[in-house]
């Protein structure tokens, strides 16, 4: 409320006008506030405060030209229905409603978001979004462009960025009637070429130049009946050079001989001429080519190893040979809009996520992200070479900041980390120095390399010079006044140092006492300091950085510091930084690091060339094989045996070697293994059928031997039986052990020294008494002496004894996957039109359904209208979208025929045989009715769905058991119960659903169990890939494609196992126990894909001018296998698919159907063709296990033919 003087402000009649009432002061007040001076807007309203210009609301019929009586229709917001309400990347709908507003539905769009002309595509999940939205749309060849511009290639669906400015140019023209003779090319005039034109005539031209023809055009001619596009390379008016077509800097494949053209005389077409297409003139894809600001630097650092060899001498070595890397720090400051969107876009959308894997034809080195390439714009001198132009370069850190409306500011760290340190004498990253000249005259700073001496040279002398050479006889540096192989640059002012000697502590925690002293006798005090080079002219700065460079971040050089550290020394230098200034101005920033060795007396570079270093070996080690383990599982008088083995791991010889052992435990003497081995092959008529060199340690190992023409075992429990190799078992064996014999097989070598990589081999023992039961430890000691000097190791020695007698521990472990019901996880995706892979010209159902396959998909069946709704909001397109519904008697789901009945509700049209249900959606991608369509119809698009099992897989019980170990050990644990329910799946046909893992200890008892939810279901195996024959295929836009060579079928994939016991060891009990209805299933083999119905000796009728033909794939096999591709059909958990048909579109050859896939357990069905039969896959394991028999250390509990599935 507005007052004056105490009294409410409002306007009288004229006939009432009273200044001395202060009439005249709310008439001025009310004309200060009023946005206009007659009143007909005004800023302030207040009901029942403010009269108004034209009198109070009981009086508005005599003001009516000033105002209109309206009626407000009020709403409840209480009782709006929001159902309508939806949001998408683009926009949103709300329902807007309130005490003076009727419901209504309001669309609001995001108007900074742009989406493809089609629409949609900022809706799908398929297509990464960016964060920086700014960008045109698909390229247009008729539409003008502005330099940033960011447009993406409809068939490639890549980014291109303007360069320039770009005029709608002259997209494309019809040269009519032109006659030309086609040629091959010979000989090759230039890359890709592939063919040549001759001129024969033209009615209003005298030759290709004057026809309008001109080089960097891309032409379209008939080629054998077939439209082929390529690239003017270079013309005259009698002679067209054409070579492979290409747009924009995608990567081209190198020409191969079926891509040439072979002569064909007097051809009269019509020629298509594109004059201008996504070039590297005008647009960018894969090259930064922004134009970074002054100020901008580059920093150099080596990934080194540093290696220290006491009294502190070190070495730093390059950890492999890309241990030099760069980054680029670049500054785009003051930039406009479109230029820091279109230079965030190019970074953004450079980050991996669009790469797919593509046909190479040549062999890959790099994996990983692909990165992009630099170009001349944004790169500067010194490193604007054809090498940098050629690398890799990454950017994953770059800032934004909005400095004011339309000015930006972006800095970005572009790096590369991949080249070749071995590369040094070419190019690294600064530009290239030439070979040394007798004949040119060199200045200060200037650069050449000597081949003869492989080394770099550096111009310092204050005169210049010629004739005067680096080198003289056999690569000896002379000349030393001029050139020079040392850093001779004197830094700016300002140098600072900070001291950090190497200093040892001693100290006690009783008292605060503290004594020093220093950690080396030399190198105490090495020097480490940064030194700046300001303002330095762009020649002084490249000799420079080339010279940091050369010496690839670990080299040694000869610097002398400031005073009062002017004393030359070595340096390296693993770090350094340069800004570009301005034009002529540069700044190098760099760490120098003393280098440890020859400090006093420094070698020069030609001395350090020629140092030949001395190895000392290092002294012997003696190092225990195998941990000394013994162990049996039954009580009674036993002797525990384990075969040790003692190697030398050192570089020098160990001699006096004594081993011995502690407590109750026994050992033999060692033996050494000479040339006639540790153990002898017979002792006392007695002869070893053992191989001691790879000895068996468990309890169940044995030393073979054969006496009196008898073949005997003695365990490692002392255990002596006779082998019956008759019967084949071990017969006889004693129930008590006694002494080894393999004792008396040792070499009796007293010899005791050990060469560097020989082996000693010893036994250890250990007597166990009657009802004796636990653990047992002690101690391996060895001593020996290396280079005169004594050393001792020492092992811990362990003996189980009667391990099954100790009451072992009982874990619990669940593995617990989603129910059956829970596991299926739908997700959509929308095909438009013109993305089908066509099959047939005729049949656009068929054309559908084999697109959907290609994308591991169905077409979608939604199972009611929430369904409908949750398609729709994950893919926004509109248009007549076709669905998986067929009318057969009634509307019936595509992929198991049953009845759709009142699930979508009862608006379905009527339809009529072979029709297929569509969605029509309307513009705003959310409304839709039912229609449909017949199977030759074109439609906008369709909806595809995809099912995926979500739950657990491919479990590893070892990994699981591990992980709900509670502070326990396995050493305690003797019952494992994995207790499993749900569905576990496996995601590949290669891994097993569970796996056992390995691992577990001798005498575990592991047992499965399997409760009534319990499904294992092992992967199915993805149906072969129908034959396709040669000849031409429709493309939906009315051109063919041609294919040269027929494409065979190929056979079904095996499905995947089920379990898999991984542990061998027969010593670990599994019990795999079925409860209820729990299942355990093989996946299903791969259905073999269709060949051709013809015999095998007729002649192939392969001919490239008829329509191809599509043999019917494999079904996929039971454990959701895929389908392979043509018409067949992706198997299901339990049900292998079926085969696909055939679609047969010329009559010359006839295509059979692909095989069905195997359900749970059964190998997949082969095809039935005369011609190029495919077999259908194996069905995989339901239990595939090692080692083991069934029904002693494999146990299983409750399997039947129901509920087991596949082989065991």
């Amino acid at each position: 409320m507005l007052s004056s003087v105490g009294r409410d402000l409002k306007l009288s009649e004229d006939q009432n006008f009273d200044p001395t009432k202060g009439d005249q002061l709310d008439q001025t007040i009310s004309e200060i506030l009023s946005e206009t001076s007659d009143w007909t807007q005004y800023k302030y309203y207040k009901i029942n405060v403010w009269d108004g210009p034209n009198g109070k609301s009981g009086s508005l019929e005599i003001n009516s030209v000033y105002w209109e009586t309206h009626t407000p229709t009020a709403g409840d917001p209480n009782a709006a229905d929001t159902s309508t309400q939806t949001f998408s990347a683009t926009g949103m709908t709300t329902v807007s409603v309130g005490t003076y507003n009727a419901p209504e539905d309001v669309d609001v769009t995001f108007d900074e978001v742009k989406d493809s002309e089609e629409g949609g595509e900022l809706e799908s999940d398929n297509y990464y979004i960016s964060n920086v939205q700014n960008y045109k749309g698909y390229w247009s060849a008729g539409q003008s462009y502005k330099k940033f511009d960011i447009v993406r290639h409809r068939d490639s669906n890549k980014f291109y960025y303007a360069r320039k400015d770009i005029t709608s140019p002259d997209v494309a023209f019809n040269v009519a009637d032109i006659t030309f003779h086609i040629r091959p090319p010979v000989p090759n005039l230039t890359e890709n070429h592939v063919g040549n034109l001759e001129f024969v005539g033209h009615a209003s031209s005298g030759g290709f130049k004057q026809a309008g023809f001109e080089s960097g055009q891309s032409i379209q001619i008939e080629i054998n009946g077939n439209l082929k596009t390529y690239s003017i390379s270079m013309l005259t008016e009698k002679i067209i050079v054409l070579s492979m077509y290409q747009f924009g800097d995608r990567e081209v494949r190198q020409v191969v001989e079926s891509d040439l053209l072979e002569s064909a005389d007097s051809q009269t077409q019509t020629v298509l001429v594109k004059t201008s297409d996504l070039d590297d003139e005008n647009w960018s894809s894969n090259s930064f080519f922004f134009d970074a600001d002054y100020g901008s630097s580059i920093s150099f650092k080596g990934y080194n190893a540093q290696y220290e060899y006491g009294d502190g001498y070190k070495v730093v070595k390059p950890r492999g040979i890309n241990s030099l890397s760069v980054d680029f720090n670049l500054k785009f400051t003051n930039r406009t809009s479109r230029e820091a969107n279109a230079i965030l876009h190019f970074i953004e959308n450079n980050l991996g996520q669009h790469e797919v894997q593509q046909e190479k034809y040549t062999l890959e080195y790099d994996q990983g992200i692909d990165g992009f390439n630099m170009d001349g714009d944004s790169l500067f001198f010194p490193y604007n070479n054809t090498e940098n132009l050629t690398r890799k370069f990454y950017c994953f850190d770059f800032n934004h900041t909005i400095e004011g409306e339309d000015v930006h500011t972006v800095d970005a760290r572009i790096f590369n980390n991949n080249t070749s340190i071995l590369h040094r004498n070419d190019y690294l990253y600064v530009n290239k120095p030439e070979v040394y000249d007798a004949e040119q005259t060199y200045y200060k700073h200037d650069i050449v390399y000597v081949p003869g001496s492989d080394a770099y040279y550096y111009y310092q002398g204050e005169e210049n010079a010629r004739g005067d050479p680096p080198t003289g006889l056999y690569g000896v540096s002379i000349n030393k006044d001029k050139w020079t192989r040392e850093f001779y640059w004197k830094p700016s002012s300002s140098f600072n140092v900070n001291h950090s000697p190497s200093i040892a502590e001693l100290s006690s925690k009783a008292s605060a006492y503290k004594q020093y002293f220093p950690k080396n006798k030399n190198n105490v005090n090495l020097l480490s300091f940064s030194v700046t080079f300001a303002n330095r002219s762009e020649k002084e700065a490249y000799a420079i950085l080339h010279f940091l460079e050369s010496h690839l971040a670990y080299k040694s050089f000869l610097f002398i510091p400031p005073a009062p550290y002017n004393r030359k020394r070595r340096f390296i230098c693993q770090q350094w930084d340069h800004t570009y200034t301005f034009r002529d101005s540069h700044t190098i920033t760099a760490k120098f690091e003393q280098y440890s060795l020859g400090q006093n007396t420094p070698l020069d570079d030609d001395e350090m060339d020629n140092l030949t270093p001395t190895v000392e070996n290092r002294s012997a080690r003696l190092a225990l094989v195998n941990p000394v383990e013994l162990r049996s599982s039954s009580l009674g008088v036993f002797v525990l045996k384990n075969q040790i083995e003692i190697k030398n791991t050192g570089e020098t010889e160990a001699s006096n070697i004594v081993a011995s052992v502690s407590g109750d435990f026994t050992m033999s003497s060692l033996a050494f293994n000479r040339d006639d081995g540790a153990y002898l092959s017979a002792v006392d008529g007695i002869s070893r059928k053992t191989n001691t060199a790879n000895y068996d340690n468990s309890e169940g190992g044995a030393f073979l031997y054969e006496e009196s023409g008898s073949a005997k075992s003695q365990d490692n429990l002392g255990r002596i039986g006779t082998l019956d190799f008759a019967a084949g078992k071990l017969t006889n064996r004693a129930a008590a052990g006694v002494a080894h014999i393999s004792k008396d097989f040792l070499n009796p070598n007293k010899d005791p020294t050990l060469k560097p990589g020989e082996s000693a081999f010893a036994e250890i023992y250990y007597t166990t008494g009657a009802a004796e039961k636990g653990e047992v430890l002690g101690n391996l000691t060895v001593t020996y002496k290396s280079l005169d000097t004594d050393k001792t190791s020492k092992y811990e020695i362990t003996a189980t004894v009667a391990q099954d007698h100790i009451v072992p521990e009982t874990i619990d472990v669940a593995i617990e996957g989603t129910p059956e019901a829970d596991i299926y996880k739908k997700s959509y995706s929308i095909d438009r039109y013109s993305e089908f892979d066509f099959i047939s010209e005729e049949n656009v159902f068929q054309t559908i359904q084999h697109s959907a396959i290609l994308e591991d998909s169905i077409m979608a069946e939604p199972q009611d209208l929430s369904e409908v709704t949750n398609m729709l909001s994950q893919n926004g397109l509109e248009g007549k979208l076709a669905l998986g519904i067929v009318y057969d008697s009634e509307w019936k789901y595509l992929s198991t025929s049953v009845a759709v009945g009142s699930s979508l509700g009862g608006n379905l049209p009527t339809g009529t045989g072979g029709d297929i249900l569509v969605l029509v959606v309307e513009s705003d991608k959310k409304t839709y009715t039912f229609g449909k369509m017949t199977s030759t119809e074109i439609v906008d698009g369709a909806i595809f769905e995809k099912t995926e099992i979500d739950t657990l897989h491919n479990v590893n019980l070892m990994e699981s058991l591990l992980g709900a170990l509670d502070g326990q050990s396995l050493l305690d644990i003797g019952i494992v119960n994995f207790n499993v329910s749900g569905v576990i799946f496996s995601e590949s046909t290669s891994l097993p659903a569970i796996n056992s893992g390995n691992g577990y200890l001798p005498g575990m008892d592991i047992r499965i169990n399997l409760n009534d939810t319990a499904r294992i279901i092992g992967r199915g195996g993805k149906g072969g890939t129908g034959m396709v024959s040669e000849g031409k295929i429709f493309q939906g836009d009315g051109s063919y494609d041609s294919m040269s060579d027929f494409r065979p079928p190929s056979s079904g994939e095996d499905g995947g196992d089920a379990i898999e016991i991984q542990e061998q060891n027969p010593n670990v009990k599994f019990t795999i126990k079925w409860t209820g209805d729990a299942k355990v299933f093989a996946g299903g083999g791969g259905g073999g894909g269709g060949g051709a119905n013809l015999d095998a000796n007729a002649e192939w009728p392969g001919s490239s001018k008829y329509k191809i033909n599509f043999a019917g794939s494999g079904g996929g096999g039971a454990g959701m296998g895929l389908a392979g591709y043509t018409l067949a059909s992706h198997g299901a958990l339990f049900n292998g698919g079926e085969g696909g048909g055939a679609v047969n579109n010329n009559s010359r050859l006839t295509l059979v159907s692909g095989g069905n896939g195997g359900d749970s357990g059964e190998d997949g069905g082969g095809s039935s063709a005369l011609r190029f039969p495919a077999s259908g896959g194996k069905a995989g394991k339901a239990i595939l296990y090692y080692g083991h028999t069934v029904g002693t250390s494999l146990i299983l509990d409750g399997n039947t033919a129901n509920n087991t599935k596949g082989q065991i």
